[in-house]
């Protein structure tokens, strides 16, 4: 792998490893007594959450990193592996005391995912095309 192309990787590993390490960081480690994962929520709620800026911005600028490294062919691997991180990144906040794991926080996940990888393919086309 050259040097150029490590970059990505590096990056996508970077913010994957501070998604991952956000909530037990500022749990302290401290695991939750019994494990808790909010499920239902009132419709309102679930409109809330798909306005959630900061998962909104987050998965989406993660998404872009991810399908950077894996490359456009393989986009839908990177699309997996951040619905796998958005997935992990819920389990460690039933698991970690100052944690709040929320069904309905994965909704802004998933559509910032979307956001991301349909920019990421817009950009590289854009790129092969001015490259042409």
């Amino acid at each position: 792998m050259s040097t150029p192309r490590r970059l990505p990787w590096a990056l996508f590993a970077l913010l994957s490893l501070a998604a991952l390490s956000f909530t037990p960081i500022s749990a302290e480690f401290a695991i939750r007594p019994a494990f808790a994962c909010e499920i239902g929520a009132s419709s309102q709620l679930w409109i809330d959450s798909i306005l959630n800026v900061r998962h909104l911005v987050s998965f989406t600028v993660l998404t872009v990193v991810a399908v950077w490294a894996f490359g456009t062919r393989n986009a839908w691997l990177a699309v997996g592996v951040v619905l796998l991180l958005t997935g992990l990144v819920e389990v460690e906040q039933m698991i970690f005391a100052d944690g709040h794991c929320r069904l309905r926080n994965m909704l802004p996940n998933v559509i910032a995912i979307g956001i991301g990888v349909t920019l990421a393919l817009l950009v590289a086309r854009l790129v092969r095309q001015r490259a042409a």
